[in-house]
């Protein structure tokens, strides 16, 4: 059973873990330059055949690592992308989703997540978290309430 990780709770979770927090602000949109960036998810699962992994998608691709996922699985996962041309060539983005794949492989297991999504966009001044959502493995009783950032 998953229990939902109430909002507060999330948002900590994820400034303990060095990883941006949901930016809710409309204003950027309004702005003519404002840039939404490539639409990232990493989701931490557990999968019948490889256990708990961390999946990146970034348009139609998928791609998944088990936990815990170390710099050179995030270098190699990230790697497969460019690949097939899904995403373009940019140090600075391989830099970002190299960290944010090993902060959230980490937060996924020592956070004892069940489940765990994060929606982000890479821009040109590095990623800007959309939303996160995270479940708590019964397995690990807490007070959380029903409820996602």
């Amino acid at each position: 059973m998953l229990i939902a990780v109430d909002s507060p709770t999330a948002l900590r979770l994820l400034r303990i873990y060095g990883i941006n927090v949901p930016v809710t602000d409309e204003r950027f949109e309004s702005d003519s330059t404002f840039d939404a960036g490539i639409a990232v998810t990493i989701d931490g699962v557990a999968e019948p055949e490889l256990g708990r992994c961390i999946r990146l998608k970034i348009g139609k691709q998928r791609g998944s690592r088990m936990c815990p996922v170390t710099e050179r699985d995030a270098e190699d996962l990230v790697a497969e992308f460019h690949e097939s041309n899904v995403l373009p060539s940019d140090d600075k983005w391989d830099r970002t989703l190299v960290q944010l794949l090993v902060k959230c492989s980490k937060l996924f297991v020592e956070g004892g997540m069940g489940e765990f999504h994060l929606l982000l966009y890479l821009t040109p001044q590095g990623y800007r978290t959309h939303a996160v959502y995270m479940m708590r493995s019964r397995k690990n009783p807490s007070k959380f309430t029903r409820d996602s950032v």
